[in-house]
């Protein structure tokens, strides 16, 4: 069911999708590149002092009955 689903939304956004792109560079044949790269969302200095505490209140919390 859901597989089918997929496949009506891709058809129907894949042309969509195709004239945005050629509008945005201007190039009706190229593909867009994804370039990947590391990230670090959140504790950008790797602290972990500031998530032992919280973390440790969360496991016991939630291990009492």
């Amino acid at each position: 069911m859901f597989n089918l689903a997929g496949q009506i939304a891709g058809r129907f956004s894949e042309p969509l999708l195709q004239t945005r792109f050629v509008r945005a560079t201007d190039q009706p044949g190229a593909r867009a590149r994804v370039v990947p790269e590391m990230r670090v969302w959140f504790n950008e200095n790797l602290e972990s002092r500031n998530f032992y505490v919280p973390g440790a209140i969360v496991l016991i919390v939630t291990s009492s009955p």
